[in-house]
């Protein structure tokens, strides 16, 4: 949305200024008063944009489509926060939405992308519609991931929400879906079979996951016992256990996806060899009481379905006494005996 930005000779100035003619959904133009009134709303609600907006002494508008943020010390995430693709991202919307307070969701969704949402259509759990914006004026250059030129070749995307695999397997083969984003890879085998399937690895850096521990309750409110999941955990184990052929996977000792550029295995030599001795040695220096830790099992997520089974057992190898609760998808960060977790399994993109 930006045509050009410039960053001030005190390094904490930066300037904005919007491309001519962008438009709305529902047809208004798009000022810099909205990209202000957007960006202090995302500042109150995400992560990144709390520590940006802490870090920033004034972000007001100069005229229609200019608006400047002054930093009132160095912060040197500015356009990464502005311009991250991932939740949460920081998206324009007109002011009078913006304006919602931040601890109330908006009641409307207008944005100004190629793809328009259709509501009428929206059925919560099954299906997302978006059509066409005849409206949109892409960039004059090449695509790039999040950036660079939007041209619309479609008229109309229908995503579908398809919970079962071996329902949405038999959707693509029949050709009554056109893409399917992330098959098991259970399925990848039959499906490069297919000569009207392409099987492609869109990104090489891949998905990471992890294992979380509630540390807002013990045993993983002690420093000790997260520290036991580092010694406890083999990444070859859950690897092949959740994705099996090695064509689609490899270990990786840093904090950050490999092959990133932040990439770097300080600190990692925990994640390079298994010690469940040491694990359970941990354990006991953080007071571990043998009280049953609770893992939620996403049964309808095979990766992390078979995640945690591992888990399960290394558990047991430490001596920790686990429930089990298979379950398709739920968030509670209170207590265990109300519902809460004890572990939890995610991916990180």
């Amino acid at each position: 949305m930006v045509e050009s930005w410039k960053k001030g000779q005190d390094e904490l100035t930066y300037t904005f200024t919007l491309r001519p003619g962008l438009t709305f959904h529902d047809g208004q133009r798009v000022t810099a008063n909205d990209a202000v009134v957007s960006i202090k709303r995302w500042g109150q609600r995400d992560v990144m944009g709390k520590q940006l907006m802490a870090a920033t002494a004034r972000l007001e508008t100069v005229d229609e489509r200019t608006f400047v943020l002054e930093l009132k010390e160095p912060f040197g995430l500015v356009l990464d926060a502005l311009a991250k693709p991932s939740s949460n991202v920081p998206f324009i919307m007109p002011a009078r939405i913006a304006a919602t307070p931040a601890d109330e969701q908006v009641k409307e969704v207008v944005g100004s992308g190629p793809f328009k949402f259709v509501k009428e259509e929206w059925q919560p759990g099954h299906r997302v519609v978006y059509v066409r914006n005849p409206n949109y004026i892409p960039r004059d250059e090449p695509p790039s991931f999040g950036a660079g030129s939007k041209r619309v070749y479609l008229e109309r995307v229908e995503w579908l929400y398809i919970p079962d695999s071996a329902t949405a397997n038999a959707a693509l083969e029949a050709g009554e879906v056109d893409y399917w984003e992330r098959p098991p890879v259970d399925f990848i085998a039959r499906l490069e079979k297919n000569p009207n399937v392409t099987v492609s690895i869109v990104d090489p850096m891949g998905t990471q996951g992890w294992l979380r521990p509630n540390h807002l309750h013990p045993p993983f409110n002690h420093p000790k016992a997260r520290q036991a999941l580092l010694y406890l955990v083999n990444q070859e184990t859950y690897l092949q256990a959740a994705i099996g052929d090695k064509r689609y996977w490899q270990p990786c000792a840093a904090y950050f996806i490999c092959g990133s550029p932040w990439e770097s295995e300080a600190g990692a030599e925990p994640y390079k060899k298994q010690d469940i001795a040491k694990a359970k040695q941990l354990l006991q220096e953080a007071g571990y009481d043998g009280s049953p830790v609770v893992l939620l099992d996403p049964t309808d997520i095979l990766i992390l379905h078979a995640a945690t089974l591992v888990t399960r057992e290394l558990l047991s190898k430490a001596g920790v006494k686990r429930s089990y609760f298979p379950h398709r998808r739920r968030e509670r960060g209170d207590h265990q005996h109300r519902g809460g977790l004890g572990h939890r399994f995610g991916e990180w993109l």
